[in-house]
Protein backbone atom coordinates (compact mmCIF):
# COMPACT_ATOMS: atom_id res chain seq x y z
CA UNK A 1 0.00 0.00 0.00
CA UNK A 2 1.13 3.64 -0.96
CA UNK A 3 1.92 6.41 1.24
CA UNK A 4 -0.63 8.27 -0.17
CA UNK A 5 -3.16 5.15 0.32
CA UNK A 6 -1.87 5.22 4.05
CA UNK A 7 -2.58 8.72 4.40
CA UNK A 8 -6.40 8.82 3.08
CA UNK A 9 -7.01 5.70 5.17
CA UNK A 10 -5.69 6.99 8.65
CA UNK A 11 -7.75 10.51 8.01
CA UNK A 12 -10.93 8.83 6.48
CA UNK A 13 -11.44 6.60 9.47
CA UNK A 14 -10.79 9.87 11.75
CA UNK A 15 -13.34 11.63 9.78
CA UNK A 16 -15.76 8.24 9.69
CA UNK A 17 -15.66 8.21 13.71
CA UNK A 18 -16.88 11.80 13.42
CA UNK A 19 -19.68 11.30 10.86
CA UNK A 20 -20.53 8.15 13.71
CA UNK A 21 -20.56 10.66 16.24
CA UNK A 22 -22.81 13.12 14.22
CA UNK A 23 -25.42 10.01 13.23
CA UNK A 24 -25.75 9.55 17.52
CA UNK A 25 -26.75 12.82 17.72
CA UNK A 26 -23.55 14.06 18.72
CA UNK A 27 -21.76 17.54 17.45
CA UNK A 28 -18.61 17.21 15.41
CA UNK A 29 -17.28 20.85 15.39
CA UNK A 30 -16.13 21.56 11.63
CA UNK A 31 -12.58 23.07 12.84
CA UNK A 32 -11.96 19.72 14.02
CA UNK A 33 -12.91 18.33 10.53
CA UNK A 34 -10.68 21.16 9.20
CA UNK A 35 -7.53 20.25 10.60
CA UNK A 36 -8.12 16.80 10.35
CA UNK A 37 -8.36 17.35 6.45
CA UNK A 38 -5.03 19.73 6.63
CA UNK A 39 -2.88 17.54 8.66
CA UNK A 40 -3.64 15.00 5.95
CA UNK A 41 -3.04 17.17 2.91
CA UNK A 42 0.53 18.50 4.59
CA UNK A 43 1.58 14.37 5.34
CA UNK A 44 0.86 13.90 1.67
CA UNK A 45 2.80 16.34 0.74
CA UNK A 46 5.96 15.86 3.11
CA UNK A 47 5.55 12.19 1.50
CA UNK A 48 5.36 13.39 -1.99
CA UNK A 49 8.93 15.51 -1.12
CA UNK A 50 10.61 12.78 0.71
CA UNK A 51 9.65 10.83 -2.82
CA UNK A 52 11.32 13.42 -5.19
CA UNK A 53 13.79 14.19 -2.99
CA UNK A 54 15.08 10.54 -2.70
CA UNK A 55 15.16 10.31 -6.61
CA UNK A 56 13.03 7.83 -6.67
CA UNK A 57 11.27 7.21 -10.44
CA UNK A 58 8.03 8.33 -10.86
CA UNK A 59 5.31 5.79 -11.36
CA UNK A 60 4.55 6.19 -15.09
CA UNK A 61 1.57 4.04 -16.33
CA UNK A 62 2.96 1.55 -18.75
CA UNK A 63 1.20 2.87 -21.80
CA UNK A 64 2.88 5.99 -21.32
CA UNK A 65 6.38 3.51 -21.20
CA UNK A 66 5.06 1.78 -24.49
CA UNK A 67 4.05 5.29 -26.47
CA UNK A 68 8.01 6.08 -25.70
CA UNK A 69 9.55 2.79 -26.64
CA UNK A 70 7.62 3.30 -29.94
CA UNK A 71 8.62 6.53 -30.81
CA UNK A 72 12.65 5.38 -29.63
CA UNK A 73 12.27 2.14 -31.81
CA UNK A 74 10.69 4.63 -35.05
CA UNK A 75 13.19 7.03 -34.52
CA UNK A 76 15.85 4.60 -34.87
CA UNK A 77 14.34 2.86 -37.44
CA UNK A 78 13.79 5.92 -39.52
CA UNK A 79 17.38 7.50 -38.77
CA UNK A 80 16.29 9.99 -37.19
CA UNK A 81 17.82 9.25 -33.85
CA UNK A 82 20.26 11.76 -32.42
CA UNK A 83 23.27 10.34 -30.68
CA UNK A 84 23.51 12.45 -27.20
CA UNK A 85 20.50 13.15 -27.43
CA UNK A 86 16.94 12.24 -25.33
CA UNK A 87 14.04 10.74 -27.18
CA UNK A 88 12.46 14.21 -26.99
CA UNK A 89 15.06 16.11 -28.23
CA UNK A 90 15.11 13.80 -31.54
CA UNK A 91 11.90 13.89 -31.74
CA UNK A 92 11.38 17.89 -31.97
CA UNK A 93 14.83 18.07 -34.26
CA UNK A 94 12.26 15.72 -36.53
CA UNK A 95 9.21 17.38 -35.89
CA UNK A 96 11.36 20.40 -37.22
CA UNK A 97 12.95 18.54 -39.75
CA UNK A 98 9.10 17.78 -41.48
CA UNK A 99 7.59 21.06 -40.93
CA UNK A 100 11.02 22.58 -42.97
CA UNK A 101 10.44 19.98 -45.86
CA UNK A 102 6.18 20.72 -45.41
CA UNK A 103 7.37 24.21 -45.80
CA UNK A 104 9.46 23.45 -48.97
CA UNK A 105 7.06 21.45 -50.76
CA UNK A 106 3.97 23.99 -50.34
CA UNK A 107 7.19 26.79 -51.71
CA UNK A 108 7.21 24.30 -54.29
CA UNK A 109 3.56 23.75 -55.13
CA UNK A 110 2.99 27.25 -55.54
CA UNK A 111 5.59 27.87 -57.91
CA UNK A 112 4.87 24.92 -59.99
CA UNK A 113 0.96 26.21 -60.09
CA UNK A 114 2.30 29.56 -61.20
CA UNK A 115 4.39 27.74 -63.96
CA UNK A 116 1.23 25.54 -64.83
CA UNK A 117 -1.28 28.97 -64.93
CA UNK A 118 1.77 30.50 -67.33
CA UNK A 119 1.60 27.57 -69.56
CA UNK A 120 -2.61 27.37 -69.87
CA UNK A 121 -2.35 30.71 -70.63
CA UNK A 122 0.26 30.52 -73.38
CA UNK A 123 -1.30 27.48 -74.85
CA UNK A 124 -4.75 29.60 -74.68
CA UNK A 125 -2.85 32.13 -77.29
CA UNK A 126 -1.12 29.73 -79.45
CA UNK A 127 -4.43 28.15 -80.27
CA UNK A 128 -5.61 31.37 -80.89
CA UNK A 129 -2.79 32.15 -83.11
CA UNK A 130 -2.73 28.80 -84.52
CA UNK A 131 -6.44 29.77 -85.76
CA UNK A 132 -5.93 32.68 -87.04
CA UNK A 133 -2.92 31.38 -89.49
CA UNK A 134 -5.75 28.94 -90.48
CA UNK A 135 -8.40 31.30 -91.27
CA UNK A 136 -5.75 33.45 -93.55
CA UNK A 137 -4.24 30.38 -94.87
CA UNK A 138 -8.17 29.79 -95.94
CA UNK A 139 -8.51 33.01 -97.65
CA UNK A 140 -5.42 32.85 -99.25
CA UNK A 141 -6.39 29.64 -100.95
CA UNK A 142 -9.86 30.99 -102.30
CA UNK A 143 -8.08 33.82 -103.31
CA UNK A 144 -5.65 31.67 -105.21
CA UNK A 145 -8.51 30.19 -106.59
CA UNK A 146 -10.19 33.30 -108.00
CA UNK A 147 -6.91 34.34 -109.22
CA UNK A 148 -6.41 31.20 -111.15
CA UNK A 149 -9.95 31.32 -112.97
CA UNK A 150 -9.15 35.07 -114.29
CA UNK A 151 -5.83 35.24 -115.80
CA UNK A 152 -5.87 38.63 -115.39
CA UNK A 153 -6.29 38.42 -111.93
CA UNK A 154 -9.02 41.06 -112.12
CA UNK A 155 -12.89 40.83 -111.18
CA UNK A 156 -15.10 38.56 -113.40
CA UNK A 157 -16.28 41.01 -116.10
CA UNK A 158 -20.05 40.08 -117.67
CA UNK A 159 -20.83 39.03 -121.05
CA UNK A 160 -23.12 41.19 -123.08
CA UNK A 161 -24.34 38.05 -125.85
CA UNK A 162 -26.66 41.14 -127.46
CA UNK A 163 -24.33 42.98 -130.77
CA UNK A 164 -25.90 45.82 -131.73
CA UNK A 165 -26.68 45.38 -135.50
CA UNK A 166 -26.94 48.13 -138.09
CA UNK A 167 -29.82 46.68 -140.50
CA UNK A 168 -29.25 49.85 -143.03
CA UNK A 169 -26.77 48.87 -144.88
CA UNK A 170 -28.32 45.57 -145.70
CA UNK A 171 -31.40 47.11 -147.40
CA UNK A 172 -32.67 46.04 -151.06
CA UNK A 173 -31.46 49.00 -152.83
CA UNK A 174 -27.31 47.85 -151.84
CA UNK A 175 -28.44 44.42 -153.08
CA UNK A 176 -27.33 43.52 -156.39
Amino acid sequence: MTAAYMIYDKYAYALGEGVRELSRGNRIHIDAARLALRLALDELAESATATIDQGQPAIVPNALVEEVRSLETWLTSSGQAIDGRTTIDSAINTLQTLNERNAYQANKIGELTQQLAQLDADNAALIRRNKDLADELKRARLDRQETAFHASGAAPSTINNQIPLDYSSLSSENVD
